[in-house]
This record gives structure tokens, C-alpha cells and sequence, in this order.
């Protein structure tokens, strides 16, 4: 089984060598695009500052090409993690700038700046008991978008987001993510 998955692995990359050094060359940033991909994440709180904990991550993007530099869009990013029965899940939606230095090249830059969430489930006799809470969003993050054709690129992406979550006793709390994540872009739809 481990050398069939090795094989059909490097099928595949070979299968896309001969159409990434063209595409490289002759793509370009233009229209509509979506992206979206998974990894995994850490997050780190104010209220307990020396703990972290790991989980899965994802991310949704859509947005438009004003400019080959820049890209403007939307974001989701997500992580979750099960640990001692809860269930906690952390979302940061944002309005983003993505810069790319180089009008053909791959490496980005982005920031953007919205709203957050937080949840955490637990499941209690006769139910589950959920809470959840909202407050402010920020991301900053970098990536590499390496084209597999004129119209698909594997992006990976390493995102930092800010939450400042409105608690109950009526302050705040702050929590930061750090998310690794690997992706599809479709740059060119409709």
C-alpha cells in the first residue's frame, strides 16, 4: 500500500513538471479567483499565556484583480482542536489586501482586518452544551503560490490572526493564532 500511494504520488507530480514551467511564464493575475486549503494551527490567549494548544486549520478565499501586484478579497480562516471533552473552534473573517512583488512571481504578502469568533462545546448529559462569543479580527500572513497550470496553483500559507473576543464579565480577551496551510487556487473563474 505505502509504495502504491509513493508511485501514484510521483505520478503526479511528473505529470504536472512539464505544464508548471509554462505556466510560470505565461500566467498572469487577472479576474475572479477562489482558494481554499487546510493545515494546522496554534493558538496562544491572554488568559493562559504559557499554554498552547494545536489544531486543524482551514481557510475559504474569493476576491478580484485590480491590479497584477494586488488582490483584494475575502477571508475565512478556521481552527479547531478537541482537548479534555471541549471542543473549541476559532474564526477569523477579514476584508484583505494581498500584495505580490512580482507581477509573475508567486510570493504575496497580506493584511486584513474584520470580526472573530470563538465557540466551545461540551457534551453533557442529557446534551451538548455550546457558548460562543464575537469581537474584532485582524490577520497578517505570507505565502508562495508555485502554479501547477494557467489556471490552478498549490499555495502554501503561514498566517498569523488576532482575536479580541468580548467575554462575559464585560471585558475582553485576546487570543492569537498561527496557522500553517497548504492550498488550491483557481485564479481564473467564470
Amino acid at each position: 500500500m505505502k509504495l502504491t500511494c509513493t508511485i501514484a504520488s510521483l505520478a503526479v507530480l511528473f505529470s504536472l513538471a512539464p505544464g508548471s514551467a509554462e505556466a510560470q511564464e505565461e500566467a498572469r493575475r487577472a479576474g475572479f479567483w477562489v482558494s481554499v486549503g487546510l493545515g494546522a494551527g496554534v493558538t496562544t490567549d491572554d488568559v493562559a499565556p504559557d499554554e498552547s494548544h494545536w489544531g486543524g486549520a482551514g481557510f475559504l478565499r474569493a476576491g478580484g484583480v485590480p491590479d497584477e501586484h494586488v488582490v483584494l478579497g475575502t477571508e475565512l480562516m478556521g481552527w479547531v482542536t478537541d482537548q479534555n471533552d471541549v471542543v473549541t473552534s476559532r474564526g477569523v473573517w477579514t476584508l484583505f489586501v494581498q500584495y505580490y512583488p512580482s507581477r509573475t512571481g508567486g510570493l504575496f504578502f497580506k493584511g486584513g482586518l474584520g470580526a472573530a469568533g470563538v465557540s466551545f462545546t461540551t457534551d453533557l448529559d442529557p446534551g451538548t452544551f455550546v457558548t460562543s462569543a464575537g469581537g474584532f479580527g485582524m490577520s497578517l500572513g505570507s505565502g508562495y503560490e508555485f502554479r501547477l497550470s494557467r489556471v490552478t496553483s498549490l499555495t502554501v500559507n503561514g498566517d498569523w490572526a488576532l482575536q479580541v473576543i468580548d467575554n462575559s464579565a464585560g471585558g475582553t480577551d485576546t487570543s492569537s493564532l498561527f496557522l500553517l496551510t497548504v492550498g488550491l487556487t483557481f485564479p481564473r473563474i467564470g
